[in-house]
Order: structure tokens, then C-alpha cells, then sequence
């Protein structure tokens, strides 16, 4: 047993203190660390100054000044050389000091507890107890905790309150700030002694998680990625910044690494750009002429996504739009481009809290879903995000999603990028797992404004389709809707409505809209994308065939004109509400042969085709072969009353009249289902379906 001898002067009374050290009682509580605390120690003395305080030197009577000094340690001293306490000595009062506290500053959220500390030992001349209390002072009224019999060897004990002991109600803020916490010590004979040399108070509470990270989504990303969601500092790190000047020179402006704050402002001279170190672009289908980035070079970057959250009013209703932004370094797809910034975004009712819906964004439109029974969750509230190999286009379901004539390919077996802190590394159950840093820009940084592009840039009217790297968030317009302005609206319509045109064999590719816009190649062999919207054009090569892949809601003119003689086809694609796809096979061409058709008629568009140049058709030409498609049309069965189930499976001879053409078309016979007023839905007509 530790023994020591203290010689203190008091006055002219010389005392003479020998502490022995004993165990603490069975049923003390340790002290230990936990997230979601603040620690308040005494800053100033309170409403009450009762007790001795010994200051390393000289024992002294109690001193509001002084005594708070003694119990304020981050690391107990223990009253050793030096070492400071307050202390009950040479009586049997109970004796209480009382102390003010700092107001908390890290804290927020629900308060679920406080708990005092408080360490004691004690001197005994003679062997009876000397308990200590633990003590606050709330809403005016003075609280003692429990008793704890100290022992002589130092010790920490520590009192918890769930609710305040005065309201019995949760603690709150307010109540925190005004809070005093002491010490109640006491000797049940007047030659022992009993002293405090540490007291503090932790807050323990649930701060609230931000609704960014509530509902943080979790990237799955295929196994064949090169490039992930890393910060801009990625791309700002590796590029230099030029200026495409209106006369199409490139100015080269600044070497990198460019600092966030060094991103300049609007050019009346041009468009300013990032030009990444040892990186190139190619157009769709040619992938395998760009020179791609080394994916090493991206790997000392932290995953990371960017978050906004907005309250947004839309059609007298008010909602949250939660927005994920996700940065990549490189679209490495049939198409190829430096910087890839996708996105995605969910709607949520401000009164209720309830999420309504998610937009995914994909390719330079987007699909809207449901939140019940549209999404995958981990955890209730954490989005699975399929992320396509290469384009990064972001899905709720993993597997092969058709785009056009193109396929994006999703897995759930390759990186999982969760958000850290938000959802724990043992709720992804994949062993190939990273966290990311969400990173709020809810405040927009200038970055999220930037008015230049992301990556290498052409202007569309260059031509070169698919080949520029991203705008920033804030200018991101799809189908005339500001994502970042007016999500609610991009919601409502993500804008994937798109247009292809895809020619094979000899014959030259042409697209009009109704202002006469035009995309194709001119009469000089040079690349026009006039049309707005032309998201890729691919003139015909011996690697591919002609394609011209453009995001409008506007109905188009297609016109194949003929470079020699020879067998040609062709397929129109339309996605407006529901996608169609019409082929037109087997078509007779010599020089001289034209052939026009409109989208507006998709998929029963009769395509006009003159022969022989004269300018007047010569045959009028329906498509061969259909998939994919949605009809709907009407039927009805007199005198059979309601169907059962409230619908009738048929086999029909379904009509149709196309009003553009005045002539009738018709499937028979189809396997049609009809509910009971008649109207039936045909899907997924089979290739060989003829009109």
C-alpha cells in the first residue's frame, strides 16, 4: 500500500496529512472515450465555494477564484508533486463546491445523456467511510447524485442522467449551457480527509445525420473499371488550361497542376478548358484511337462524391432534392473523353421527409423511378447505384441495359464505393469495398459554376460528336431543363427522349429538323451537327456503319442518298415514352436513288424511296421487322360483358390506319390483352411481326 507524507500550512497551524491509497468499490464505473461527446470541464467557480483546495504548494480555505482551478485537469495530476484538489478536512460537514462550465461548441442533435466525473481519494485516520457525491445545479435547483464510498487510492467514479433531473425531461442545449456541476465530499470522522482532484462532465448525444448522408448511395462499379469517382483535383492536378478563342485557335493559358481558385471566369473570347496531361479523345466507335490515361495515375486520390441539397418549389408544392455528383477522370465507352460528370438525385416531400422518387442519370438523359419498389437499399435509405463500365452511367439494376444501338454492361462483383461514416464497411457484403469522402456543395464552391469544360472541348458545330469533356454541375442542360436550377423539372422529364438513324451499305445519312437544321455530312465531306441535340454522328468507314444518335423530342427527316449500287439497310430508333425500333432491310440502291422517311410516324414510318432520281417516289416502302414495341388501340365484344379479372386474352386480327399514309395495317393473328372496356396493350412484338 503507496503511503505519503503532505506537510501544509495553514495559518500557524501545521498539519500533517498521511493519505493511504485503498481499492475503489466493487461497483465503480471506469471512465471511457465514445463518439458522439462533448467534454465540459469547470471554467469559473459557481453558486457555491465550501471547500479547502490545496494548489501543489500550500493548503488554502475555499476561494470561488481558486478552487475551480484545482478540479479542471484534461490529465489528473493526482495530488502528487504538485498536484492539485479540493478537500474536506478536520470536519464532518458535508461541504459542496458548485462550478461553472463553457458553453458546449461541438455538440448538436439529441442529448441522450450527461455523465459527471469525478476523482476521489481519501485519507483515513480512522476506518469509517468517507463518502463523495457527484452534484449539479439545473433550472435553479441543486441535484446531489449517488454516494460513492471513496478509497485511499485514487479513483474515478462517474453518475449518469438520462433526463434532466428537475424537468424529467430530455436535456436540451439551453439547459447544457446553464449547467453547474460539483462535488459533495464528506468524512464520518473529523481525522480523515477527502479530496477531488478531477472533475468534468461529458454530453453524450445523437447528432443528427445531414439528409446528404442519410441517403449517400453506394456506387457499385464494374470489375473491368479503369476510373472511379474521384475529386476534380484529379483532373485540376493533371491538365493545363487553354482557351478556345471564337476564331478556333487554342490558347494555351496556364500549366498545371490549376488550383480550384485559379479557374477563371467568363471569356468573351471563347470557351475556356482543362487539356489533361497524356489523354485524348475519340468519337463513337473509334474508341481505339484515343489515347487513354494510365488508371494508376488517379489511384492516390480518395473516392469521392459531391452532394447538394436544395429546397426546391414546384407546381405550389414544396420538396428537398437531394443531388450526387460523380466525378470521374475518363469516359471510356464507344465514344472517349477526358472528365465524365454524372449524376444522380433524389426528390423528397418537405413536409413529410418522404423520398418520392430517384432520377438516374444516363448518357445525356436520365430515368426517373419510384423510391418504393423502383430502388435496391442498404440500410433502408443508401441507394444502390450500378454504375456502367466506361460511360458511367448510373442504373438501379446491375446487368446489360440497351442504350440505342449500344449496350451498357453493370455488375455488382467489382468495387463498392460506400460513403464512410454513413454506412459501415461490414453492410457491403462484397469483400472488394473502399469508402468514399461525401463532400457538401450545397453552398456552390466556384468550381460547381465554372463556366468552362471539364475535359478536352469541341464545339458541337466542329463536328466531332462525343468527344468533349463535361460542363459543370451548375450548367448542366439537359433537353432544355437546367438540372442544377430546376431538378424538380429534369424529375418530371429526365430528357432521354432520342432519335437514331443508322445506315448500312452505299448510301450517305441525312437528318433535317423543321427549321431545316441539318446533321450528316455536307457537300464538301465535312461533318455538320447542326441539329441541337446531335449527341453522336459517325460517318460510314470500313469499321463501322453511318450512325447518328441525336437527343430530341422533335420529330425527324431522314434521307439516305445513294453513292453507288448495292444492297442498303436501314433502322430507325425512337425513344420518346416508350422505345421503338424499325428496320428497313434489302434496299435495291443504284447511284441515282434516294430514299426519305420521318420519324413522326415511328414504328409504322413508310419510307418514300425514288429509284431513279427524277424526284418522285416510286415505291412506298414499310418496315420488315419491329421490336420492342408498345400499341395500344381499342376493341370491343358486344354482349360479352366485363372480363373476368377484368381482362380477356384474345386472339386478334388487330387493324390499324395510319392517318399520314391513309393505309391500313394490320398483325393477325396476335395474342392481345385487353381489360374490360376493351382497350388492349400489345408489347414486345416479336421481329417477324409483319404490317
Amino acid at each position: 500500500m503507496k503511503k505519503y507524507t503532505i506537510v501544509a500550512v495553514l495559518g500557524v497551524i501545521a498539519l500533517v496529512l498521511t493519505l493511504s491509497l485503498m481499492p475503489a468499490a466493487p461497483d465503480v464505473q471506469k471512465v471511457y472515450a465514445s463518439s458522439g461527446i462533448e467534454i465540459l470541464r469547470p471554467n469559473a467557480g459557481g453558486d457555491e465555494t465550501n471547500l479547502d483546495y490545496w494548489d501543489g504548494e500550500t493548503l488554502y480555505g475555499p476561494n470561488v477564484l481558486h478552487n475551480f482551478k484545482q478540479v479542471d485537469d484534461v490529465t489528473p495530476d493526482d495530488g502528487g508533486p504538485g498536484g492539485t484538489f479540493v478537500i474536506a478536512i478536520g470536519t464532518t460537514k458535508y461541504l459542496r463546491d458548485l462550478y461553472n462550465l463553457p458553453n458546449h461548441t461541438t455538440g448538436s442533435g439529441v442529448i441522450n445523456s450527461i455523465k459527471i466525473y469525478f476523482r476521489c481519494e481519501a485519507a483515513f485516520a480512522v476506518q469509517v467511510p468517507s463518502p463523495a457525491y457527484p452534484s449539479l445545479k439545473t433550472n435553479g435547483v441543486t441535484i446531489n447524485g449517488g454516494m460513492v464510498y471513496v478509497g485511499d487510492e485514487w479513483e474515478t467514479y462517474s453518475q449518469q442522467w438520462n433526463t434532466n433531473p428537475v424537468t424529467r425531461t430530455a436535456w436540451t442545449w439551453n439547459e447544457i449551457d446553464a449547467l453547474q456541476i460539483g462535488i459533495r465530499l464528506h468524512n464520518e470522522n473529523a481525522s480523515n480527509e477527502n479530496a477531488c482532484t478531477q472533475l468534468y462532465v461529458e454530453v453524450n448525444y445523437s447528432k443528427p445525420v445531414p439528409l446528404l448522408g442519410e441517403y449517400a448511395p453506394v456506387l457499385y462499379l464494374h470489375p473491368y473499371e479503369g476510373y472511379y469517382n474521384d475529386p476534380i483535383n484529379s483532373m485540376l492536378d493533371q491538365s493545363d488550361l487553354m482557351l478556345l478563342e471564337l476564331n478556333g485557335y487554342r490558347d494555351h493559358i496556364q500549366d498545371g497542376p490549376i488550383g480550384e481558385s485559379e479557374l477563371p471566369g467568363p471569356s468573351a473570347n471563347g470557351t475556356y478548358y482543362l487539356d489533361m496531361w497524356n489523354a485524348t479523345s475519340a468519337p463513337f466507335g473509334d474508341s481505339w484511337e484515343a489515347e487513354k490515361p494510365d488508371p494508376t495515375r488517379f489511384k492516390a486520390y480518395p473516392l469521392t462524391i459531391y452532394g447538394r441539397q436544395a429546397d426546391k418549389t414546384y407546381g405550389g408544392h414544396n420538396y428537398i432534392v437531394l443531388q450526387y455528383w460523380f466525378f470521374y477522370p475518363y469516359n471510356d465507352w464507344h465514344n472517349c473523353h477526358e472528365g465524365d460528370m454524372e449524376r444522380i438525385q433524389i426528390i423528397l416531400d418537405k413536409a413529410t421527409g418522404t423520398p418520392i422518387n430517384v432520377t438516374f442519370g444516363q448518357h445525356w438523359g436520365g430515368k426517373t423511378v419510384p423510391w418504393n419498389g423502383g430502388v435496391s437499399l442498404i440500410n433502408g435509405t443508401h441507394l444502390k447505384v450500378f454504375v456502367a463500365q466506361g460511360s458511367h452511367a448510373s442504373y438501379p439494376t446491375d446487368g446489360d441495359h440497351p442504350v440505342g444501338p449500344c449496350t451498357d454492361e453493370t455488375s455488382s462483383t467489382g468495387l463498392v464505393s460506400f460513403p464512410t461514416g454513413y454506412v459501415n464497411e461490414g453492410d457491403i457484403p462484397t469483400g472488394n469495398k473502399k469508402g468514399y469522402t461525401l463532400t457538401d456543395i450545397s453552398g456552390e464552391p466556384s468550381w460547381v459554376k465554372w463556366s468552362g469544360i471539364w475535359g478536352f472541348y469541341f464545339p458541337e458545330f466542329w463536328g466531332q460528336i462525343g468527344q468533349s469533356g463535361p460542363p459543370s454541375p451548375a450548367n448542366v442542360v439537359i433537353h432544355k431543363i437546367n438540372v442544377w436550377n430546376d431538378p424538380i423539372a429534369w424529375a418530371n422529364d429526365p430528357g432521354s427522349p432520342w432519335i437514331i438513324g443508322q445506315a448500312t451499305g452505299s448510301v450517305r445519312l441525312h437528318a433535317y429538323d423543321s427549321g431545316g437544321n441539318h446533321t450528316g455530312l455536307n457537300e464538301t465531306g465535312c461533318i455538320e451537327a447542326e441539329i441541337p441535340g446531335t449527341y453522336f454522328y459517325t460517318p460510314a468507314s470500313n469499321q463501322s456503319d453511318e450512325l447518328m444518335w441525336i437527343y430530341t423530342s422533335e420529330d425527324l427527316t431522314f434521307t439516305l442518298e445513294a453513292t453507288g449500287s448495292g444492297e442498303s439497310n436501314f433502322t430507325l430508333a425512337k425513344c420518346q415514352s416508350d422505345e421503338v425500333t424499325t428496320n428497313y432491310t434489302h434496299i435495291q440502291v443504284t447511284e441515282n436513288t434516294t430514299a426519305t422517311l420521318s420519324s413522326a410516324q415511328a414504328p409504322f414510318s413508310a419510307m418514300q424511296i425514288d429509284y431513279d432520281g427524277d424526284g418522285f417516289s416510286d415505291e412506298t416502302r414499310f418496315p420488315d421487322a419491329m421490336g420492342n414495341s408498345t400499341l395500344i388501340g381499342h376493341v370491343s365484344f358486344p354482349g360479352r360483358g366485363p372480363a373476368p379479372n377484368a381482362k380477356w386474352i384474345e386472339t386478334l386480327e388487330v387493324r390499324f390506319f395510319d392517318n399520314a399514309t391513309k393505309l391500313e395495317m394490320y398483325w393477325s393473328p396476335v395474342n392481345a390483352t385487353t381489360n374490360s372496356s376493351g382497350y388492349f396493350k400489345i408489347t414486345h412484338l416479336p421481329a417477324s411481326t409483319t404490317i
